[in-house]
């Protein structure tokens, strides 16, 4: 399998180019990138590209930094009064500049001490998917893990997560921020996996650990710019069930990871379109979360993106991820074609961080709706008819590289869960040097093959074993018989030992500190003695010096009592 790119790697944007030209504003139809802009979408070339972008708003890059929703720049860099600025975090921020000519921006900014980078707020999306199923949340336990709509996943089998599981079930410090449209808050398969920030209080109207945020115990809705992270358009619910579905909890599906804590950044709005100032926005509460307040992101999970331009600061944001020990895996797009020719973002950036996904079916071809790129896609994962969560509580199929990216994206958890403190790099090797080789997806992809968890943990010295057979269990006493003959006459040492006639058992006495020695006393309950095996073997310690002798006495039916005599 390959699990290295080839020289070129993935397409690198062209020198930042000032000519811009306009396109007429338009409504997208569902067959073009995005499914519909209700308040119209602006397009024009940029780069030398068509892209569809938020009227009137820009992304940039500034020197320094501010937090997250103050201004970003000085007023007085900026070069009309109805121009503002707003922080991103991190130093990124966004421009809003009504009825301005591209150009005019674009040439401010080259001429702005500070501003490092600007380019148009680019739309994304994420396509809904076909409904194929739902179902209500089930309650009877039928196979291990016991949750009764485990055998409708077809998946987990398929990369083996069942044989990763013997070695870990996942782990509630692990956190993956899943960036989509949100997440049914009171999903009963995923409300214990939901991650809840440890350093705010709720509903207190203060920004507790001084992050920027108010009240961000549960995420962040970067659309609305508040802590409403409740999913009504569906695509993240499902999404986060596929990471993370409680598993063994006796209801509906398990995730990836039975246990994990997953973080809502909601980026995409009721109708499933977002843009790349929201995207940024959270990927940078993902860089400080992790870095300043030590919270365990070890994942983003993106299944998202348009064909639009390349984003420097998109891809800026990204690689500061990647600083921090943050992994991103994105979904390849969902329009059959090859990324190495039409790139789909944010899948395509060539940064060390990126794992790209495409979608694989149940019988390991690649799936005919999935994007793909011999140079520019990593690998496959399960994407087609696959069963998880929806808001309501209830469960469906759904198709798309959107379902195959959280696939890898739970693997990463999965292993990290693992093996604590495991690094970007070692994960992304891990994944992608474990894959089983697919026909259907050699020169298709970097590996040419689909998701293997049970390899990835193995290529990190995790092997999953079966659990050892129980050792038999003893063999019953054999049963005393009569007459006992005592045979104990042995001159005083400090070990004696003596057996009785018919050898039924072994007798050992050693040297010890046995105070209490009465006639006729059960060795069970006479002080300070102690019994090792009482079917077949004793051992009873003595004060040094001390003669005394064992007697097998026979009391009646049942009764395999010694008793201590002293002699």
């Amino acid at each position: 399998m390959k699990t290295t790119r080839r020289s070129g790697g993935r397409p690198r944007p062209p020198a930042r180019g000032l000519g811009v030209e306009w396109l007429e504003p338009r409504m997208l139809l569902a067959t073009d990138v995005l499914a519909a802009t209700p308040a119209g979408a602006e397009r024009f070339v940029w780069q030398g590209r068509e892209v569809d972008v938020r009227p009137g708003f820009w992304n940039g890059r500034f020197a320094s930094a501010t937090p997250y929703g103050s201004p970003a720049l000085p007023a007085s860099l900026l070069p009309v009064v109805t121009w503002t600025t707003t922080s991103l975090g991190e130093g990124f921020f966004s421009l809003s500049a009504p009825d301005a000519d591209p150009q005019f921006v674009v040439d401010w900014a080259s001429q702005t001490a500070g501003v490092l980078s600007i380019e148009p707020d680019f739309i994304v999306d994420a396509p809904q998917g076909t409904r194929v199923l739902t179902s209500a949340a089930g309650t009877e336990p039928e196979t291990i893990p016991n949750d009764p709509d485990f055998p409708d996943q077809w998946a987990p089998p398929v990369v083996q997560a069942t044989s990763a599981w013997s070695v870990s079930v996942g782990s509630p410090i692990v956190v993956v921020a899943v960036l989509d449209s949100g997440v049914d808050l009171s999903h009963p398969d995923l409300v214990d996996n939901l991650w809840l920030n440890p350093r705010d209080i709720p509903d207190n109207g203060i920004d507790d650990e001084f992050n920027g945020f108010v009240d961000d115990y549960r995420g962040w809705n970067f659309v609305d710019r508040n802590n409403d992270v409740q999913d009504r358009y569906g695509h993240g619910t499902h999404v986060t069930g596929i990471i993370g579905a409680t598993g063994n909890n006796g209801i509906g599906i398990a995730g990836i990871n039975w246990r994990v804590l997953v973080m809502p950044l909601k980026i995409l709005g009721d109708d499933g379109l977002g843009t790349a100032s929201m995207a940024i926005a959270a990927m940078t509460y993902v860089t400080t979360m992790r870095r300043d307040l030590e919270t365990n992101i070890v994942v983003t999970n993106n299944s998202w993106g348009a064909s639009s331009g390349y984003s420097v600061v998109m891809r800026d944001a990204i690689a500061a991820m990647a600083d921090v020990g943050v992994g991103f895996v994105a979904a390849a797009g969902n329009r059959g074609t090859d990324n190495d020719l039409l790139p789909r973002y944010p899948s395509s950036y060539d940064v060390p961080n990126v794992i790209a996904v495409t979608a694989s079916t149940a019988t390991d071809g690649l799936a005919s709706f999935a994007n793909y790129g011999a140079t520019s896609v990593d690998l496959a994962a399960p994407g087609a008819g696959i069963l998880s969560t929806l808001p309501g509580g209830v469960y469906g199929q759904l198709s798309g590289t959107s379902m195959a990216a959280p696939q890898v994206a739970g693997a990463i958890a999965l292993l990290s869960a693992a093996k604590p403190g495991l690094t970007v790099a070692e994960a992304r090797a891990a994944i992608l040097g474990s894959t089983d080789t697919v026909a259907s997806l050699v020169g298709k992809t970097v590996t040419g093959g689909r998701l293997n968890v049970r390899g990835a943990m193995v290529s990190l010295g995790l092997n999953p074993e079966p659990p050892p057979e129980p050792p038999p269990p003893p063999p019953p006493p054999v049963p005393a018989t009569q007459p006992f003959a005592d045979d104990f006459n042995q001159d005083d040492a400090s070990t004696l030992s003596g057996y009785w006639a018919t050898r039924t058992g072994a007798v050992g006495i050693a040297n010890g500190e046995a105070v209490a020695r009465t006639s006729r006393a059960s060795i069970a309950t006479l002080n300070d003695v102690r019994v090792t095996d009482s079917a077949s073997q004793a051992f009873v310690n003595l004060r040094t010096g001390t003669t005394v002798g064992l007697v097998a006495r026979y009391a009646g039916a049942g009764d395999r009592n010694m008793y201590l005599a002293c002699l």
